[in-house]
């Protein structure tokens, strides 16, 4: 039996535990959780650095079951973006990729939680889902990490990323535009060890 299938199996004992009462529910949705495996490919899109210049385009892979997942980005061509940039370009990010892990702490399960991820609606669920977790990624010549939250009106989080010769700090929230997903960010970063050249920057990244 394929793993949808018991999703939906498991999906019916919820509304059965109804009869039950709220707790049964709440402990029921909790296991549920913890053993639908998901997977969400999505593309995307990293505006320029200069007006001039030309976005980025890759594709965000996420594979997870529960609150543990692991991701990945591949943009390609950004190896021949970053040979034309200083090492304070955006993120220094190249061709090598970014890869990453993640933990959702705490999540407030309902049936349209359960139901979004059976049916693959992954952003819909990091949308209007209530939770909290954190991120570990790696990319080229730096590490970082980030939390995030959704208090129920949004997603936003927080990053840090530490380079071999930049640091960068920032903020970032999610909605839906446009049946696409839009970060808007809005971060900081500067030489090693010399605050005294940090440049802020505004931008909006996209996932669809």
């Amino acid at each position: 039996m394929n793993n949808k299938k018991i999703a939906l199996i498991l999906l019916g004992a919820i509304i059965i535990m109804g009869a039950v009462g709220a707790y049964g529910v709440l402990t029921m949705q909790d296991y549920i959780f913890e053993k639908i495996p998901y997977t969400y490919t999505t593309y995307v899109s990293l505006p320029p650095d200069s007006p001039e210049g030309g976005s980025l385009g890759g594709y965000l892979n996420i594979h997870g079951q529960g609150s543990n997942f692991n991701f990945d980005v591949a943009i390609p061509g950004a190896a021949k973006a970053y040979e034309n940039r200083s090492d304070e370009g955006f993120l220094t990010y190249t061709e090598e990729g970014l890869n990453g892990t993640g933990k959702i702490e705490s999540i407030d399960i309902s049936l349209s939680t359960i139901s979004g991820l059976i049916g693959g609606n992954f952003k819909e669920v990091m949308v209007n889902t209530p939770l909290k977790g954190t991120l570990n990624m790696t990319c080229a010549g730096w590490v970082g990490n980030a939390s995030f939250i959704n208090e129920g009106a949004g997603l936003e989080g927080v990053f840090v990323i530490n380079g071999v010769h930049t640091y960068w700090a920032g903020n970032f929230t999610m909605e839906i535009v446009d049946g696409r997903i839009a970060l808007p960010a809005e971060y900081i970063y500067h030489p090693q060890g010399n605050p005294a050249k940090t440049t802020t920057v505004n931008k909006t990244f996209y996932l669809s």
